[in-house]
């Protein structure tokens, strides 16, 4: 049953193909009983996946409980196990990526329009009440800034937008985030 949802989360993380992912925790919970064949297959199943464990030596006495499984191995610059700290009996881990944080430097802000809660009823009845054919035949070499303006225009009553800005955090070309 563990493995199964082990499944289950890694098959939602790995549905965008451009996903790192990165799982780290302590596997020995539910090795009880029979703590080799759950964790041989608990590893079988997570390499089925892509996923490569990492760290290679043990975390508590001569077992590695605590592992570090990542299905980009390439972004990891080094990683091992440090000594425990004050009382604990684990050993803990450290990675090192193979990439550097950036301050988030902030791009032009720009509008999102929210066309599930827009009022399309309005907006037709804008639309058709424009005199299209009254500013094509006046302006025979029609500027499409002028048309992209009245659209807008047009779209402002109708629909509910957002401003957001799109941020930098990573140089790895892989994280963006938007900021509200």
């Amino acid at each position: 049953m563990f493995i199964e949802s082990v499944s289950t989360v890694i098959e939602s993380l790995l549905v965008d193909p451009y996903c790192c992912v990165l799982l780290i925790g302590d596997f020995n919970d539910h090795s009880v009983g029979k703590p080799i064949q759950l964790q041989t297959n608990l590893f079988r199943t997570l390499s089925a996946y892509g996923l490569q464990q990492l760290i290679d030596i043990p975390t508590r006495e001569c077992k590695i409980l605590d592992w570090f499984l990542t299905n980009v191995p390439s972004a990891v610059l080094s990683h091992g196990i440090l000594d425990p700290i004050s009382n604990l009996d684990h050993n803990p881990i450290f990675i090192k990526f193979n990439f550097s944080l950036q301050r988030c430097s902030a791009s032009k802000p720009f509008i999102v329009w929210d066309y599930a809660k827009g009022n399309f009823s309005d907006l037709n009845n804008a639309l058709y009440a424009t005199p299209w054919e009254f500013i094509i035949m006046n302006s025979p070499n029609v500027d499409f800034s002028i048309l992209r303006t009245l659209l807008i225009t047009l779209l402002k009553p109708s629909f509910l937008r957002r401003l957001f800005t799109l941020l930098k955090e990573i140089n790895l070309g892989l994280i963006t985030s938007l900021k509200l």
